[in-house]
């Protein structure tokens, strides 16, 4: 639900200090850093995060920090998250090991399911999720290797009269699964939070094992990215950037609803709220341009298009969605490019606002 985010936000704050890490002499240092955001699911939230980032020793061009990290956020709508994450790299070697886990109450909105979904009650679940992912570095970029993911829902509140409670939702009252499965990525981004060059791509297989709330089922996941910049020159020393990204998502058999794939929020398809479509596959494409204009200000312009449908097979171009927009951008911290975003997106339903950390993709 929202390990996406927090994961952005970390990474962001990871890239801010990242120069400081490098420069630093073996040993723990510790960095609080407050945060906030708005989007249309969350209103205002706030909250902290805790760093610790370790230098190994001996420090040398080769040397990874290896990172931990733990906060939390609430809403004025009421919902709070906390959660914890790791990301170490063996001695050596190469492995990488990393890990996310949250705990979260958080209200929301169903929909419904599948691209006409026309409905909307809300709902209350309290969720827990490990995510653990075990790199072998296979040739520059490439890593391979086991993954594991552990969920759970309960719903605290669902609308007397909605879907939810009528049962005829799989995972209505809830889901608990276990999901091993592998996991490739590619990664020749020449920064992980304000790319200029380079490309991205996440390739996720799966197998969920449901204990309550839904069939097991199979799945999986791609996330790919490229990002140039066209035009040599810079503007108030930074380059213009063209950003691109496609996703797909399948799920198979009958999973429970939290699991469906689904389109919107502050990363994909803007100006839609998260969750306004879900169907067991989904595709999506966005593209941004990234505009440096004075000093740390900057613009970017963006358009989404995306659908969802029963099965791979039956998407179709009249149920497509599509949004649009722009936004402003300020850079916190140069070394890193780590910025400030608020975006404006325009969806079939109007207009909304986003203020977050670090740019959407």
């Amino acid at each position: 639900m929202t390990t996406r985010r927090a994961t952005v936000l970390l990474l962001l704050i990871l890239a801010a200090f990242r120069a400081a890490a490098q420069d630093a002499r073996p040993g723990i240092t510790f960095i609080p850093v407050p945060y906030a955001f708005y989007t249309p699911e969350t209103s205002l939230a706030g909250g902290v995060i805790l760093m610790v980032v370790h230098v190994p020793e001996p420090v040398n061009t080769d040397a990874r920090e290896n990172v931990y990290r733990g906060g939390g956020f609430v809403t004025l709508k009421g919902q709070a998250e906390v959660f914890a994450s790791v990301d170490y790299h063996t001695p050596g070697s190469g492995m990488r090991v990393t890990a996310v886990g949250y705990a979260a109450r958080f209200p929301n909105k169903f929909f419904g399911i599948g691209p006409d979904a026309s409905s909307e009650e809300d709902y209350v679940p309290i969720e827990c999720s490990i995510d653990g992912t075990l790199g072998f570095p296979l040739t520059s970029g490439f890593f391979l290797g086991p993954r594991l993911r552990l969920f759970g829902s309960w719903m605290q509140q669902r609308a007397a009269a909605g879907a939810l409670v009528r049962g005829t939702v799989a995972g209505s009252d809830g889901t608990a699964l276990a999901a091993p499965g592998l996991r490739l990525t590619w990664d020749t981004r020449d920064s992980a939070v304000a790319p200029t060059n380079g490309a991205f791509v996440d390739l996720c297989g799966s197998w969920s094992f449901v204990t309550f709330g839904g069939a097991s089922y199979p799945s999986a996941t791609l996330d790919a990215r490229a990002f140039v910049s066209p035009i040599p020159a810079m503007i108030a020393g930074r380059r213009i950037v063209l950003a691109a990204q496609l996703t797909a998502a399948w799920a198979g058999g009958a999973p429970p609803v939290q699991e469906l794939p689904r389109l919107g929020g502050d990363e994909l398809l803007r100006g839609y709220y998260d969750g306004r479509y879900r169907d067991n596959a989904l595709l999506a494409a966005q593209l941004e341009i990234r505009l440096p204009v004075w000093w740390r200000f900057g613009v970017a312009v963006f358009g989404s298009a995306g659908q969802v449908a029963r099965d791979p097979l039956s998407f179709r171009l009249d149920t497509t969605k599509l949004s649009g927009g722009a936004g402003l951008r300020f850079v916190l911290d140069e070394t890193s490019g780590a910025s400030l975003r608020v975006d404006v997106a325009v969806g079939s339903a109007g207009a909304d606002f986003y203020l977050n950390l670090g740019e959407a993709f």
